[in-house]
């Protein structure tokens, strides 16, 4: 209900703002001198006609700019055709004057035909001093009508900008309030957690390198995932950290592969970035009954970075929502944020296995 009225009131202050935009050529005439009044106010007709009929044409410029050509144009990236179609309706509407000014003349001069039957030369003479002035008024309007059409030109593509900005900035909250969330898997700990522990209690060699596999991984992501960038040396380190813990709580059935290629010294990226890649895989292609294979590679050369995962497809409740994957969505949406136009991914399915490929360039 609130939503509602909120909504009928930001029409009615849209109506108000439309009015008081309309009469904007009224407050910028030439005062009436001896007692004449502006041709405008000579009746209710010729009133109504300038506020109106010669006003439409901005509430028709402003709609279909923002309503058709942003949206359909600007927004998808048509550039072009959105220039042209613009620059049209700018020509149309700029135009209108001058055709109305031709029809006006046109008119005037049929109507001084008419007097020239009937009236001398000298009562032509004075009628027109009587009109003179309608010359300048006309170059006033002119101006005034190329100033409104530039605003309502412009007024759009404003509006359209600070939508977007708006957008973004709640959008880039919504991605860090999900990251944030998604830091931590709280299964993957919790499995973790219970791994170290049946090492403990079989007195594993290898209880001490899980538990630090783990205080790496808890201290990186209270460390680093709170700036910007990280080193790109310290995101693998997390990396093997992961794969360390996954490979303890693995049967025999599941072979799991890593490799590494290339020099991350000096590399920045943007924390856990790579993460959720992976974590995909163990989602969708771990499985206690059936043989299982995972690949994930990591190059990288000069700039670039290509990550490389593989994993079969183990039917689950969750298989319909393997491209997806976890966290996926949001990664993406961070991708975007953060490398706009320098990242290329990549996913698809052949027979029981799926495939995805990320392509980042690093900053």
């Amino acid at each position: 209900m609130k939503s509602k009225q909120l909504n009928i009131l930001f029409r009615f202050l849209e109506v108000i703002a439309w009015i008081l935009f309309c009469a904007l050529p009224i407050f910028f005439l030439k005062k009436p001198s001896h007692g004449d009044e502006h041709p405008i106010f000579h009746s209710t007709l010729n009133f109504i006609f300038i506020f109106l009929i010669k006003n439409i044409k901005f509430i028709i410029l402003f709609y279909v700019h923002a309503l058709i050509l942003i949206p359909r144009f600007f927004a998808n990236k048509k550039y072009s055709q959105y220039i042209f179609y613009l620059t049209i309706l700018f020509l149309i509407v700029a135009s209108i004057p001058f055709i109305s000014e031709y029809f006006l003349h046109f008119g005037h001069d049929q109507h001084h035909l008419e007097i020239n039957s009937f009236h001398d030369q000298h009562e032509q003479h004075e009628h027109e001093e009587h009109h003179g002035h309608r010359g300048k008024m006309t170059m006033m309007d002119m101006g005034m009508h190329f100033f409104m059409t530039i605003i309502i030109l412009i007024l759009p593509f404003l509006l359209y900008v600070y939508r977007s900005w708006v957008s973004s900035e709640k959008e880039k909250a919504e991605i860090e309030l999900s990251f944030l969330k998604s830091q931590i898997n709280h299964h993957f700990l919790f499995n973790s957690l219970n791994s170290i522990y049946s090492l403990s209690v079989q007195e594993s060699k290898e209880t001490p390198e899980a538990v630090h596999s783990l205080s790496y991984i808890m201290r990186y992501v209270l460390d680093e995932t709170v700036k910007d960038k990280s080193l790109l040396s310290k995101e693998l380190e997390y990396i093997h950290h992961y794969l360390s813990l996954q490979r303890v709580r693995l049967n025999e059935k599941i072979k799991l592969t890593y490799t590494e290629k290339g020099d991350a010294k000096n590399k920045l990226i943007s924390p856990m970035i790579l993460i959720p890649f992976i974590e995909n895989c163990f989602k969708h292609g771990i499985s206690t009954i059936h043989d299982c294979v995972i690949n994930i590679s990591i190059e990288i050369e000069n700039n670039q970075l290509t990550l490389k995962t593989e994993n079969e497809i183990i039917p689950t409740s969750n298989t319909k929502d393997v491209v997806s994957g976890i966290g996926i969505p949001n990664v993406i949406k961070r991708l975007e944020h953060d490398y706009f136009g320098k990242f290329i991914y990549t996913q698809n399915i052949i027979g029981n296995k799926y495939f995805a490929e990320l392509k980042l360039e690093l900053i």
